[in-house]
């Protein structure tokens, strides 16, 4: 058997937006979206919401234009990462595998927050590699190197936990459920 990592992010988004509430959705936007393959899963499953998505690289937002439905609304973040929305523009916003990619996480969170509806959901996934036992903690040991997970995936992140990420998101008023 082979473990798809995509397809577990996308089930557990699902069960995630079935416990907080019906899957309702008028406005969904995935930030981090890269070529757009979450965001044209998502769609299939909730046909009725308006999808949008957008990304820091150039490319990747080009390649989504291209190869998604035309339907879903791709933008360029701005160099200085102001999210390219109006305040409280959406429901749902998602990023999976992103943060760990950003050298200031907190400032993000407070981007993802100004565009969210209050009250609206904010479904996160990001790799905590700071935790005992996590991959990077088995490269520390085995001593592979400093910054391997750097070098090899781009993540400016390694030392994060779990409390880290509770820590920011609760400073910025988000409610964890």
């Amino acid at each position: 058997y082979r473990f798809n990592r995509f397809e577990y992010r996308i089930y557990n988004f699902q069960k995630h937006l079935r416990e907080v509430q019906p899957p309702y959705c008028p406005a969904l936007c995935d930030v981090g979206c890269g070529g757009g393959r979450i965001l044209e899963k998502i769609k299939k499953l909730y046909p009725d919401a308006s999808y949008y998505g957008c990304d820091i690289s150039k490319k990747a937002i080009e390649t989504a234009k291209i190869l998604s439905p035309k339907d879903i609304n791709y933008k360029l973040i701005k160099e200085n990462g102001r999210l390219p929305y109006q305040n409280n523009s959406f429901d749902i916003i998602t990023s999976f595998n992103v943060l760990e990619h950003v050298e200031d996480i907190p400032s993000n969170i407070r981007e993802i927050g100004r565009i969210l509806k209050k009250g609206g959901i904010f479904h996160l996934c990001i790799p905590t590699e700071g935790e005992f036992l996590s991959m990077t903690w088995f490269y520390k040991i085995l001593r592979f190197g400093k910054k391997f997970t750097y070098k090899n995936w781009g993540h400016l992140q390694p030392n994060l936990t779990h409390k880290d990420i509770i820590k920011i998101l609760e400073s910025n008023d988000f409610e964890i459920k």
